[in-house]
């Protein structure tokens, strides 16, 4: 598994081998549509010098920042939507990996999720990271704390809108529109926008 850049795919369908024979190519990982449901990427491996259907696999990730209730604990219903047959993947000849990294979690954690396969499906090693800390990633290590503050500047998008006087932050809002649901957000669209719907 080796990849040295992300490559951002506007379609949530065709992530099929041919697809992945492509990424190969270019050395590059999928960095998925954020309609995709299920996974947010995926970074192809091989097993060996050739490229073959039976010695192809994904690594497939999600990525949940916030702290929706993620804990320690994996939630396997994170991984049942991870199923890398609903996006296009068919007639896979060697298991999947799947990480959820719950960067959110307060209690540090890194848990393998028991194996399965279904009859006629796709073999899975599952595995369920929680928190940003040294326990998790050795990348942490030294300065968890420049981590935790990016994790923290991705919370406050709203953060951006610096000015206190209404006008000028309205002004602020319209310059990235549809960001958020504040009117201002919407203004280009005209005053009855909400109408629309």
């Amino acid at each position: 598994m080796h990849s040295n850049h992300f490559v951002k795919r506007g379609e949530e369908d065709g992530l099929d081998f041919a697809c992945i024979l492509g990424f190969l190519a270019r050395n590059a990982a999928v960095m998925c549509p954020k309609s995709q449901p299920g996974i947010n990427g995926a970074i192809p491996m091989v097993s060996g010098t050739m490229i073959l259907h039976t010695k192809t696999g994904l690594f497939l990730f999600r990525v949940k920042k916030d702290n929706d209730g993620y804990s320690a604990s994996p939630d396997v219903k994170l991984f049942a939507t991870m199923d890398p047959r609903s996006f296009g993947f068919e007639d896979l000849d060697v298991p999947v990996i799947r990480v959820v990294f719950s960067l959110g979690g307060r209690r540090p954690a890194l848990r393998v999720v028991p194996q399965w396969s279904e009859p006629g499906g796709f073999t899975s090693y599952d595995i369920w990271a929680s928190g940003l800390s040294e326990q998790v990633f050795r990348a942490c290590k030294d300065n968890a704390y420049v981590w935790q503050g990016l994790l923290a500047a991705s919370y406050g998008w709203k953060d951006l809108y610096t000015e206190e006087e209404s006008l000028k932050r309205e002004l602020q809002m319209q310059t990235t529109p549809m960001a958020g649901k504040d009117d201002a957000c919407w203004q280009w669209i005209g005053p009855g926008w909400k109408d629309l719907f």
